[in-house]
This record gives C-alpha cells, structure tokens and sequence, in this order.
C-alpha cells in the first residue's frame, strides 16, 4: 500500500476489525482495535 499511496488519496478497504489488550509496563490495561486488510481500492476522483 504504501508504494501505491499519498497523503490525501481515497480508499475502500475490505477486512474485518479486531481488538485484543495487553497490560503495559505500569500495569495498566491497554485496548486495541485493528483493521485487518484483505482487499484495498484506491479510488478516483472525477470532476
């Protein structure tokens, strides 16, 4: 993706979200959602 993009460009992405957590080094309970990519479009601006 990032050879194919600029700052700025529009995408479609098809994937699915995915969370998980971790605890960081103060003990503290993080929470993270990811987007797992499958598929990426980028799409064309028409005037």
């Amino acid at each position: 993706m990032a050879e194919s993009l600029t700052k700025g460009n529009e995408i479609a992405i098809q994937g699915k979200l995915t969370s998980r957590s971790y605890e960081d080094k103060d003990g503290v309970t993080r929470y993270i959602t990811e987007i797992l990519v499958n598929e990426f479009y980028k799409l064309n601006k028409t005037a």
